[in-house]
């Protein structure tokens, strides 16, 4: 999408982002859910508190560093712009959905 420059200053909606506005997202939170159940059955005791990895990224995407400041940037950004406005209302923020 970058490197065509017909897409200069415009954002992406194409692809995957035509389903989320950050899948990228998605997928970071999906893998290390994964990770996690891929070794839960192995835990024992003391060993859950690794269930704290999952549910620290999951929080800091979607409630510190993630989420909020990209769709504050995106807002600054792309804000006036009537199609992105439109994209917003119509595409979900993180989980892909067509």
């Amino acid at each position: 999408f970058r490197e065509d420059a017909a897409n200069k200053g415009k954002f992406c909606n194409v692809g995957t982002w035509a389903w989320s506005r950050h899948p990228n997202y998605a997928g970071e939170i999906l893998l290390w859910w994964g990770i996690f159940l891929a070794c839960s059955p192995v835990l024992e005791g003391w060993m859950w508190i690794a269930l704290l990895g999952p549910i620290l990224i999951t929080v800091l995407i979607l409630f510190v560093s993630g989420l909020p400041i990209l769709e504050a940037s995106a807002d600054k950004r792309y804000g006036t712009n009537s199609d992105y406005r439109a994209y917003k209302d119509t595409t979900s923020v993180l989980i892909p959905l067509p």
